[in-house]
């Protein structure tokens, strides 16, 4: 028995980062199993028939093998491997149930850093892929819809609008932004078009910035001028107007909407945080940056996947169990999420989500709610920014 657990435990760590390492990479979580199980187990039994024929053979391979993979995978990996462990862990051990699963994952995680080399995180900030938020305070709503109360963050203000030149006529405003990547910053022709409920760039000028599509973005419909079509969404870091710097944009991949020079369009998801005017005779256009409205829902409602389960004990208690699964590459710092039941509604706050991470909260509900039938939907969200904390424009 106890050779038997020294053999297994390091097999199943490396298995465990394995397996969230495909699922990093969006696979799907029984091959993700399947294949981390094949790359654990063959590798060690092919080393065990190198050492002498000892009862210690199995456990010796099982521990070289397995601390040897596990400390070369930064070298092949940065920043990944302690989120993979932490994915992995909590994917293995899903049937002990949410809690336990969540819990377990974190202390993997944190049990891999104590292997060392370990480099910097591709993504600001270092955050873990799981956490577990902490309850917030629920609110009934009655007939209404009202929200429950929460912080938001100050955008950047200034006493001055931001003035954009912008070429052609009133029916097509061309101006230039700067969009940033992961690494790489370009300067994009793009037309303002307030009708338009997303901003959109060209897979081309994605792929300049160093932006790529995951297999498993979320797409939306967009009508264009030759019709209804539909497109995958992509995350840019930032996207510059002028001075003023919007974090963490969702833009549509859409081909139609880029006529060289053109790459795309400045929808709604930019423009809803400013008020917006234009002097067609100096052919310029007036952005105030509205400094209490941080609300990204446009943004990142199509990353957030909600679900929900409302149960009710035998003694007349509902419960709500609540999940925010974050599929972007950036943390939510949080996400109200409203419930409506029958004849009444609830609004939650999930705390701080990390990127391609979960948060989960679980509440009593009022003992006569009657929720067989609800539904749910996002009514505030905020990215975590961080790039621009201290930003503040300079007109001098």
């Amino acid at each position: 028995m106890i050779r038997l657990m020294t053999t297994v435990l390091p097999a199943l760590c490396l298995g465990a980062t394995l397996t969230g390492l495909g699922l990093e990479r969006n696979l799907n979580p029984i091959a993700s199993v399947f294949g981390a199980g094949l790359l654990t187990i063959l590798p060690i039994l092919g080393l065990k028939t190198l050492l002498p024929a000892q009862p210690w053979a199995l456990p010796v391979s099982s521990w070289t093998l397995s601390l040897l993979l596990l400390a070369s995978l930064p070298l092949y990996f940065p920043g990944q491997r302690v989120q993979a462990t932490s994915k992995g862990v909590t994917q293995l051990t899903f049937f002990l149930g949410d809690h336990a699963s969540l819990a377990l994952g974190e202390a993997g995680g944190e049990l891999m850093k104590w292997v060392g080399g370990e480099t910097e995180k591709r993504y600001r900030p270092p955050l873990s892929s799981k956490t577990v938020a902490e309850p917030k305070p629920i609110e009934p709503l009655g007939q209404s819809r009202a929200l429950i109360a929460i912080e938001t963050p100050q955008v950047a203000s200034t006493s001055e609008p931001i003035i954009l030149r912008y070429d052609g006529d009133d029916r097509s405003l061309r101006i230039h932004i700067d969009v940033d990547g992961p690494t790489i910053s370009e300067l994009y022709t793009v037309i303002l078009d307030t009708g338009a409920t997303y901003s959109t760039l060209s897979a081309e000028a994605l792929e300049n910035i160093g932006v790529h599509i995951a297999p498993d973005a979320p797409w939306v419909e967009l009508q264009t001028a030759g019709g209804l079509i539909e497109a995958p969404l992509a995350l840019v870091d930032a996207i510059w107007l002028g001075e003023f710097p919007v974090e963490w944009v969702t833009v549509a991949i859409c081909e139609a909407c880029s006529h060289p020079p053109v790459e795309g369009l400045l929808g709604l998801n930019v423009l809803q945080r400013f008020r917006v005017s234009i002097d067609h005779e100096d052919q310029e256009i007036e952005l105030h940056p509205r400094p209490n409205d941080s609300n990204r829902r446009l943004d990142i409602g199509h990353w957030l996947k909600i679900t929900g389960r409302i149960t009710r004990s035998s003694d007349g208690n509902v419960e709500l169990e609540l999940r925010g699964r974050n599929r972007a590459r950036q943390a939510i710092r949080s996400a109200v999420i409203n419930i409506n039941c029958t004849g009444s509604g609830f609004a939650v706050e999930l705390g701080e989500i990390p990127a391609n991470g979960d948060a989960y909260t679980r509440i009593d509900l009022p003992q006569d709610t009657d929720c067989e039938k609800h539904t749910l939907s996002l009514s505030r969200a905020h990215w975590v920014e961080e790039r621009f904390e201290n930003f503040e424009i300079d007109h001098e």
